[in-house]
């Protein structure tokens, strides 16, 4: 395990939603060491336990955004989670945060991570 990130989420952009890939965000303290990049992740939400893929980083494909957040895509989860309190447990570094040319390039490898996150949780029978 990577590591355990807690806190409230906070509205985004929307981009993951349009992409077919709502989230869930939380924004990162400055001390926050944890390391930018693509993980597979368990999210504990109102005593429910979820599996999920997350992002850690600043968003490079569209263009950089100056704070790090924690975007989390909640699987078979589509529910507004704004002001509410998650557990982002990290289980698995796929890869490292990159910048893709387009939105389209994004939603592909999105789609890849999440078939690797849904492999890992069967591969590992979690949940």
């Amino acid at each position: 395990m990577f590591g355990r990130i807690e806190g409230v989420v906070v509205e985004g952009n929307r981009i993951g939603r349009r992409l077919g890939f709502p989230t869930a965000n939380i924004r990162l303290s400055e001390r926050n060491e944890i390391k930018n990049g693509v993980y597979v992740v368990t999210i504990n939400y109102k005593e429910f336990c979820y599996k999920g893929v997350a992002n850690i980083g600043n968003k490079p494909t569209l263009n950089g955004d100056a704070e790090r957040m924690l975007e989390v895509n909640i699987f078979d989860f589509d529910k507004n989670m704004c002001g509410e309190h998650i557990s982002v447990e990290l289980l698995y570094f796929i890869r490292n945060e990159v910048k893709f040319d387009s939105l389209e390039e994004l939603r592909l490898q999105i789609d890849k991570d999440r078939m690797f996150a849904e492999e890992f949780f069967e591969k590992n029978n979690y949940l």
